[in-house]
């Protein structure tokens, strides 16, 4: 067995993931390493795969993350953690809120290829999403910038009782 397939396979079985998830996953690691616009600079599957997709699902640990129904990707990028959580909670709405309009057309290549249907782009700045305020229970960022700063931009999106994970 190759170490992506142990790797699919431990995210198949610490984070209870379905064969069809799974399936949806592999596409976006394919869109990722094929589309020449992509937003990272890490294109190889079994990279990406341990570096994007294990990281964003490790936020499932988290019983605010897990019981999420609506959740913001903060400064969106390549698409993590949203779109991982997107494809492991199909009962979540997520948000990919990106500021760059070339990263927001990837993001929605990206759904549309891997048949996220309940992720979808949102082309704003995070403190100009209006449309957002007071209705997340959980923003997650990864890698957008100081603390006090990801905390500024997520106070004003999460509802009372909600979560930053940062």
């Amino acid at each position: 067995m190759s170490d992506q397939e142990k790797l699919w396979q431990e995210l198949a079985g610490a984070r209870g993931l379905s064969a069809g998830q799974l399936v949806q996953l592999a596409a976006v690691l394919r869109v990722l390493a094929d589309d020449e616009h992509a937003p990272t600079t890490i294109r190889s599957t079994a990279q990406a795969a341990r570096t994007h997709v294990a990281d964003s699902l490790a936020a499932l640990a988290l019983e605010s993350v897990a019981n999420a129904r609506r959740i913001a990707d903060l400064g969106s990028g390549a698409g993590f953690p949203g779109l991982a959580l997107a494809v492991a909670l199909p009962s979540a709405q997520v948000s990919l809120v990106e500021s760059q309009r070339r990263r927001c057309e990837f993001l929605e290549r990206v759904c549309a290829e891997a048949h996220i249907s309940n992720a979808r782009a949102v082309w704003s700045r995070a403190e100009e999403w209006r449309d957002g305020a007071l209705s997340n229970d959980a923003v997650v960022a990864r890698a957008l910038a100081p603390q006090p700063v990801v905390l500024e931009y997520a106070a004003p999106l999460l509802r009372l009782g909600g979560a930053l994970v940062d």
